[in-house]
């Protein structure tokens, strides 16, 4: 009860005395999304003017990749997970169904940059080989798991935040390293970018 007090009901109860004054009084604020900033908005009375603008990431420090020749035989799959914690709105558990229902000639592998938190996804054991969580990467030990994937993946679970779009690091990490993927959202920097549709995959948010 008390974690429930201090975690739960104390912030909510920040967010709308202490938070709406706050948005009252800022002159601009932003954010990553227009329902981010709708909601923002909201919690103003209308009154905060906030405005999304695209998430950013430095190209410099992240070399393109070097492509794996893709034989038809085997499929490797990268998914950089980002959160430490248990986050349902990565979708992990959607890609890792879709895993065991597949019965196709290809093997595929899944490997999961980050730590497995318990209770996070199930993984069922007739592919519980085939999904590897790597842990936190970083350097020439990240660079070499984007040289031996040949596609990857983006969140896939963003309707169980109540959000239609976003524009997530992870897919940004993507794009500036050079590796195709899919994803089960609308991207903001994407949605109109139809050059993105020769080299990603928006999936039903759903």
């Amino acid at each position: 009860f008390l974690g429930f007090l201090a975690f739960v009901i104390i912030p909510l109860l920040l967010e709308w005395t202490i938070g709406v004054l706050v948005r009252r009084n800022v002159l601009f604020a932003t954010c990553v999304s227009s329902d981010m900033a709708q909601y923002q908005k909201r919690l103003s009375f209308g009154k905060l003017k906030c405005y999304p603008i695209g998430n950013g990431i430095n190209v410099e420090k992240n070399p393109l990749r070097r492509s794996p020749v893709f034989d038809g035989a085997e499929l490797d799959i990268l998914f950089l997970k980002g959160s430490s914690g248990n986050a349902p709105w990565n979708g992990l558990d959607r890609l890792i169904c879709g895993m065991a229902k597949y019965r196709g000639p290809v093997e595929i592998r899944l490997h999961i940059v980050g730590n497995r938190v318990p209770g996070e996804v199930e993984i069922p054991r007739e592919i519980e080989s085939k999904v590897v969580f790597t842990g936190y990467l970083e350097g020439e030990a990240l660079d070499k798991m984007f040289d031996k994937c040949h596609i990857a993946c983006g969140t896939l679970g963003l309707f169980r935040s109540k959000q239609k779009e976003n524009a997530t690091l992870k897919v940004r990490n993507y794009i500036v390293r050079g590796i195709p993927f899919f994803y089960g959202y609308t991207d903001i920097d994407l949605a109109d970018k139809p050059d993105a549709k020769r080299w990603s995959e928006e999936l039903e948010n759903n």
